[in-house]
């Protein structure tokens, strides 16, 4: 950051809160530090609203199955929030730690793999669409995208992907369900 020496932002709990000490003489640090949270509580709050809502419409919609379109007598979509906060609380559980920065980082870590395992799925899927159309500039491109997913994922420890990839198990129950409902064609 510039303000700070190495050594005392690797060691820092709260940067920007020891920035800020810097910068600004008096509380400031303390007025920054409660509209951080205030900040991160709302935007927990939106997100446990939002994962249920995003549920909800796919259920109406037919693409997820009808239980996630139940509402709770206050209108809210229950099993889409109920599902989503479980599966928050598993995370926390799996990734606690007595230092909250590297709770956090634990849980970026993993976000990251168990996204890049769906990334790697659906490059893998462009390769197959590009082999037939025989377009080698974004055979190439697909080619990179492949390599990379498989590079991090193979440099990523062990306990991580184990973790990360419960993210991407966690479809699988679903998709069996979508796949045995759906009529044979």
């Amino acid at each position: 950051m510039g303000l700070i020496n190495g050594n005392d932002l690797a060691s820092s709990r709260a940067p920007y809160v020891d920035a800020i000490k810097i910068m600004a003489s008096g509380n400031w640090h303390l007025i920054i530090s409660i509209i951080a949270f205030i900040f991160c509580v709302g935007t927990l709050n939106a997100w446990v609203l939002s994962s249920g809502q995003v549920v909800f419409g796919l259920a109406e919609d037919k693409l997820m199955p009808q239980f996630f379109a139940k509402r709770n007598k206050h209108g809210s979509p229950f099993w889409g929030i109920t599902i989503s906060s479980v599966g928050t609380s598993v995370l926390l559980i799996l990734t606690s730690s007595n230092n909250f920065a590297k709770q956090i980082t634990s849980i970026i870590d993993f976000s990251v793999v168990s996204f890049l395992f769906v990334y790697l799925a659906c490059s893998l899927a462009f390769l197959k669409v590009i082999i037939k159309e025989k377009n080698y500039y974004k055979f190439l491109i697909g080619s990179i995208a492949t390599t990379f997913c498989c590079w991090v994922i193979f440099e990523t420890s062990v306990n991580t992907l184990l973790i990360a990839s419960l993210f991407t198990a966690s479809g699988i129950p679903i998709y069996l369900f979508w796949y045995c409902r759906a009529p044979a064609q």
